[in-house]
């Protein structure tokens, strides 16, 4: 089953792609920045972030925390 979604090689060994949905992430690089800046856009002359979060680890724990930081700092009424 593995193999067919391609998550694992012949010799059993993970794939990029495998490695990346592992739990323990063995993908340095995979990573997700989220900032919330001041305003609608960079170009209002002042540049302010008001905050700024740097993620680590599989696929699957970036998206909860990108989804987790856009819920924690979107304006709603």
């Amino acid at each position: 089953m593995f193999y067919s979604f391609g998550i694992i090689d012949k010799n059993k060994n993970l794939t990029n792609a495998g490695a990346l949905f592992a739990d323990e992430s063995q993908v340095y690089q995979s990573k997700l920045f989220c900032t919330r800046w001041n305003g609608l856009n960079k170009a209002g002359g002042i540049v302010d972030a008001f905050v700024s979060e740097k993620y680590s680890g599989s696929i699957i724990s970036l998206l909860n925390d990108g989804m987790r930081f856009v819920s924690h700092n979107t304006k709603t009424m």
